[in-house]
């Protein structure tokens, strides 16, 4: 088979990168096979959920979507980043993704919180270089950002935005001009320039943007940063306990797990990882237990300080997806039914989770 048209869609932590899949999902063309790799940095899978909105019925976390939609295969590797942790099953990975659903075009979402630079390289290379056609690299980026030196001053957000070739400043619709003059001037300086800037909200992305060639050669301002090997111990290092059971994450799927593992009645999972300056923590809770939706939205709002947050909750008036970014929180209905889950990602130690896990437990219907 030719080499598979394949797209990286990159942003810091929030900055849209789901809901740029998604409209991206919307606009394909239904005589095409897609395929989407989605990363993600915590133990507990929720992007792919979100991204199989018409399939959660059927899918259970960590399932391949190709079964109920022969056209679009959608799978996940968790509780790290393609850059170090998974950097080894990177390859075999999207191997078998694509020999099993044989897509038109390939779309890989690393976590927020790593490098794309080690994984432009692994496409470029080797056996991977035969398989897929890398082409436009697009970045998602929140103006709002350029407010907090901790981001602006980050390896991983310089170097995402400057392997990318394409620029999108997203939440325009939420941010002031001078907001987004800022951004767009930074990113205007990179060099090479971008093939494209451009502005949005609600990660709408422009399709055609897919067609863009992406062949120009960018070099990461920080060559080191983004090594593939050795694996970092401290990034390696993870801590994931069930109540009163212990769950191993001796191999890179541990995700794979927690997928296997289901919580009780008053007995839910609960997972940490930590890494490149960042603590995760999730929880997945029986579909039984029901959560009071007054008390559990005063918690989520309350958590400070936060990078992000989504979840996937069975409320007291019926099933939601929720997903907060700084100040910004949002609710939908979600048809998933088979738990409630939660992740949370901070900077290290800025949240005391075992306090969080009470509070969780405290918003139960009694």
């Amino acid at each position: 088979m030719s080499p598979v048209q394949t797209h990286l869609i990159t942003g810091f932590l929030g900055a849209g990168k789901t809901s740029a899949i998604i409209s991206l999902l919307e606009s394909r063309p239904a005589n095409e096979r897609w395929a989407v790799l989605v990363n993600e940095y915590g133990m507990v899978s929720l992007d792919h959920i979100l991204l199989n909105d018409r399939n959660w019925n059927s899918m259970d976390p960590g399932e391949s979507s190709s079964d109920a939609d022969e056209g679009l295969t959608i799978d996940e590797m968790a509780g790290g980043c393609f850059c170090c942790t998974l950097s080894d099953s990177l390859p075999q990975t999207l191997i078998r993704l694509i020999r099993r659903s044989q897509p038109h075009r390939l779309i890989i979402e690393p976590t927020g919180s790593g490098h794309p630079a080690s994984v432009i390289d692994l496409l470029r290379s080797g056996r991977m270089a035969t398989l897929v056609d890398l082409r436009s690299t697009i970045c998602l980026i929140d103006p709002r950002d350029y407010e907090n030196p901790r981001i602006t001053n980050s390896e991983v957000f310089r170097d995402q935005i400057q392997m990318a070739d394409i620029a999108v400043i997203n939440f325009t619709d939420k941010c002031a001009p001078d907001q987004i003059r800022r951004c767009r001037d930074f990113i205007a300086a990179q060099d090479p320039p971008k093939l494209v800037i451009s502005e949005t909200s609600m990660g709408k992305l422009d399709p055609a943007w897919l067609d863009v060639d992406g062949t120009v050669i960018r070099d990461p301002y920080f060559q080191n940063a983004h090594n593939r090997s050795p694996i970092s111990p401290q990034i390696k290092q993870h801590s994931h306990r069930r109540e009163p059971e212990s769950i191993d994450d001796s191999n890179d799927f541990a995700s794979r797990k927690i997928t296997e593992a289901k919580p009780g009645l008053g007995t839910p999972l609960h997972f940490q990882n930590s890494g490149l300056g960042q603590n995760g923590a999730g929880w997945i809770f029986h579909p039984g237990e029901i959560f009071l939706r007054e008390a559990i939205c005063e918690v989520l709002e309350g958590l400070q300080p936060l990078l992000r947050l989504k979840a996937i909750l069975h409320l007291d008036d019926d099933w939601w997806a929720i997903q907060r970014r700084a100040n910004d929180f949002s609710m939908t209905r979600s048809a998933y039914r088979r738990d409630s889950r939660i992740e949370v990602i901070c900077e290290s130690d800025a949240i005391d989770f075992q306090k969080l896990d009470q509070d969780l437990r405290n918003c139960i219907v009694k």
